[in-house]
């Protein structure tokens, strides 16, 4: 059996994940490629050890291996508060307390996306902070401070010239169809690979080598006027014209 891997950080949850890219198996071997993992199974379970036999398996991480305290610290720096579902579900997880693996609550393909009782795990934690803000409102209603603090504006970006773009654009489905230079894109189709009531538009190619050409207009600003006039004053690039692209298919 070949199996080839690729480490992902989860941007939502901040869990490690190992994606299966593929499994590749001889049909002759599987006999033997059974009975070993078998052997296996039974000398991890010997020596206390939990094994995995049959499933895709999250790769070990450290606790602290995740992105999750960079969102922490973000968090913190603009006085929001935070969720950990690391923090949830690495005991239960990780340690298989009362019985729980990290495949009860991820997806076993690429332990980034929560199933059900992950999606459960998740609402509970948000429906709990805010019963705990409310208990805390009644306990200790708003006063003069917390409204002034109100009228406060926003930091500067945590990380220098990490300004927000002004004029945003996100285009998806149909509406991306125009973006392609169908003339200079031979060998792609915009298919919808969707169903009935959930289209799911997209441009495919089975063609190797095909290109795909995207025409989008690359004037964006970013950051507040004043801090835009302030860098344009000083010949920065704070408010310059510039875009981030990102492509996606789900």
């Amino acid at each position: 059996m070949a199996q080839a891997r690729a480490a992902l950080y989860c941007c939502v949850y901040s869990c490690i994940a190992s994606m299966a890219d593929g499994h590749i198996f001889a049909v002759a071997a599987a006999a033997a490629a059974a009975a070993a993992a078998a052997a296996a199974a039974a000398a991890a379970a010997a020596a206390g050890v939990t094994a995995c036999v049959g499933c895709r398996c999250r790769d070990s991480t450290p606790f602290h291996g995740t992105l999750e305290d960079m969102y922490g610290a973000q968090a913190q720096y603009y006085d929001l508060p935070w969720l950990s579902f690391r923090n949830a579900m690495w005991r239960l997880s990780e340690f298989h307390m009362h019985g729980f693996n990290w495949t009860d609550f991820m997806w076993d393909f690429d332990f980034m996306h929560p199933i059900d009782p992950g999606m459960a795990a998740i609402a509970d934690m948000a429906v709990h902070l805010l019963q705990s803000t409310s208990l805390g409102l009644l306990l200790h209603p708003l006063g003069r401070q917390d409204k002034e603090l109100l009228q406060e504006r926003l930091p500067p970006p945590m990380h220098a010239g990490n300004w927000e773009a002004k004029n945003l654009m996100c285009t998806y489905g149909e509406a991306f169809k125009p973006l392609a230079d169908a003339a200079a894109s031979p060998g792609w189709q915009f298919i919808n690979e969707g169903k009935p009531g959930a289209a799911k538009w997209g441009y495919i190619s089975t063609t190797p080598g095909s290109v795909l050409k995207i025409v989008v207009n690359s004037m964006r600003s970013k950051g507040p006027d004043d801090a835009a006039a302030a860098a344009a004053a000083k010949g920065g690039e704070e408010g310059a014209d510039r875009m981030n692209v990102m492509l996606a298919y789900l």
